[in-house]
């Protein structure tokens, strides 16, 4: 599974998202205006406690070791 990006007046490609083991199937995708790199977050995972998303970029903390 994956998405592809077109250049829709040259038809060029110009990004590509693959999943090679993780996906089967991809049910639906949104055009995000204005956003250069959104963080895709998943709240099943503490990880997500790390993300500061701002307009302008992602910032992820440094999880201290104990």
């Amino acid at each position: 599974s994956g998405v592809l990006v077109l250049h829709l007046p040259t038809g060029a490609l110009v990004g590509k998202l693959e999943y090679r083991s993780s996906v089967d199937e991809i049910f639906d995708i949104q055009v995000l205006p204005g956003l250069r790199r959104p963080g895709i977050l998943n709240t099943e995972q503490e990880t997500y406690k790390l993300a500061l998303v701002t307009p302008e970029t992602t910032y992820w903390a440094k999880k201290q070791e104990e």
